[in-house]
């Protein structure tokens, strides 16, 4: 993922957050990934997992937040720009309502 941001790449993420995972935010923001803490008091208690890749493809899974096993969700991949700007487009309220993990790592 570093090389990645390196290169431009912009990575964004929206998560719960756990105490017991501040190891990882780190070493997630130490790439020069972006993250966001879900604001479920807005969108409610289940965090939506999409990725929108170059404005053009897009992957949306809906099942447990925990998933055990590929029987608890299903992913849905498309290749539809209007789809994946959806997406991208509801990323971005998300975002815009969610407040930068730093906060919560201090």
């Amino acid at each position: 993922m570093k090389g990645a941001t390196q290169r431009g790449v912009k990575v964004k993420v929206i998560c719960t957050f756990d105490k017991s995972k501040i190891h990882s935010y780190k070493a997630w923001l130490s790439t020069g990934t972006e993250i966001r803490v879900f604001n479920h008091e807005k969108f409610g208690p289940l965090l939506p997992r999409l990725t929108v890749f170059d404005c053009n493809y897009a992957r949306l899974t809906i099942g447990a937040p925990e998933v055990q096993s590929h029987e608890e969700y299903i992913t849905l991949w498309t290749e539809s720009k209007a789809f994946a700007q959806m997406l991208r487009s509801h990323f971005y309220n998300m975002w815009k309502q969610s407040k930068p993990i730093g906060k919560y790592l201090k």
